[in-house]
């Protein structure tokens, strides 16, 4: 019997959208410059900036660089943070090379932490300094606004892994 995988989504991309990039790929490998460095990455940095609205934006070599950077930004450093079951396991890595616990929380349908289980946690654990929702699929969380307010109620920082759902909008 032989094995039939049934692929879940077929990607497709614009013979012009693979050309352009393929062009971008050799001049940067022709350029010499660090591939995370430079020029283009400066140029990255400031469309994304400009993009999603921020004021900063900052190339990191993987996730989980950034979100180690961004628990270490908001001074999780010695205490806790709460984090979906369902997240890739690298971030409670990155929650670990911060210098901060993971606590791990079972996750809704869509992946994220649930509302009621942080809330619960928020209220028996001490030291929690932040949650760390998650967004996939391109979607944002269902739960975004109940763990935003649940964090602004206990003065706990609320991060977002919107890893898979850059650029994705809540309306």
């Amino acid at each position: 019997m032989t094995k039939q995988i049934i692929p879940a989504a077929r990607r497709y991309f614009e013979p012009e959208s693979i050309s352009w990039v393929a062009d971008r790929i050799r001049k940067l490998l022709a350029s010499e410059e660090y591939l995370s460095l430079g020029r283009y990455c400066e140029v990255f940095e400031e469309e994304v900036r400009r993009y999603i609205g921020v004021k900063y934006c900052a190339v990191c070599g993987s996730g989980t660089d950034a979100l180690e950077l961004i628990l270490r930004a908001a001074g999780t450093a010695g205490g806790r943070v709460i984090i979906p079951v369902t997240e890739n396991p690298a971030a409670a890595l990155a929650v670990i090379r911060s210098g901060a616990f993971p606590v791990f929380v079972d996750s809704l349908h869509d992946f994220s932490p649930d509302p009621g289980l942080v809330e619960r946690i928020l209220s028996r654990e001490g030291d929690v300094r932040a949650v760390l929702g998650f967004h996939g699929g391109g979607f944002i969380s269902e739960s975004v606004e109940e763990l935003r307010r649940l964090c602004n109620e206990n003065n706990v920082a609320f991060l977002e892994d919107a890893a898979h759902a850059f650029g994705s909008m809540l309306r």
